[in-house]
Parts: C-alpha cells; structure tokens; sequence
C-alpha cells in the first residue's frame, strides 16, 4: 500500500504541474454608454412625389467586456442597441412615422 500512495503523490505533483491553467495577465473590463444615434437616409424615391425614409435621432445603449490574452492580444465582446421611429419626410416639409426601428449588433 505504501508504494500506491507514493506514485499517486507523485502522479498528482506531475498533474498540477503539467495540466496547470494559464495565469490571466489581468482583470476583465467591463463597459457602458448611453448615447443618441443619428442615421443618414435609408431611402430616396421620387416616382410620384419626392420623399426620404430616414431613422429619426434616438437612443443607443452599447456594453462591452474587454479581456487581456497574452502578449498584445485583447478579447472584446461587444453589444450594441438601439431603436428609434423610421420616418417618411415629404418634400413639402411634412412627417410621419411609419414603424419603430429596432437594431442589434454583435462584436
């Protein structure tokens, strides 16, 4: 019995040793913002009367979590929302809402 409990201490010093986790280089970051997002125009038409359909200005809520790899590599998740009412503009100056536009991207 006394030569099973030797070679297994010795198996799990090897073990540690060799399958051992990689230190992380630091501490994982995390990040939030809040900001107004303005779109150019989406679409242009001008078959009956001239129009554009464009996003009006509205909120955009982005959240990212940074991780230091070794060397200079970096891991970033990154997501970001945003939402506001997709507009018709008339050429007389005129407005209106057609639909709520929703958008979603994934880094």
């Amino acid at each position: 019995m006394k030569g099973w409990a030797v070679a297994g201490a010795v198996a799990t010093l090897v073990a540690s040793v060799v399958v051992r986790p990689p230190a992380l280089a630091a501490q994982m970051s995390v990040h939030a913002s809040l900001a107004a997002r303005y779109n150019s125009t989406l679409v242009h038409d001008s078959i009956v009367m001239p129009l554009d359909v464009r996003p009006a200005i509205g909120p955009a809520l982005a959240l990212s979590a940074d991780l230091p790899l070794s060397g200079p590599w970096q891991l970033e998740l990154l997501a970001d929302l945003s939402t506001s009412p997709l507009e018709r503009h008339d050429q007389d100056g005129s407005t209106a809402t057609i639909t709520r536009l929703w958008t979603l991207g994934l880094g």
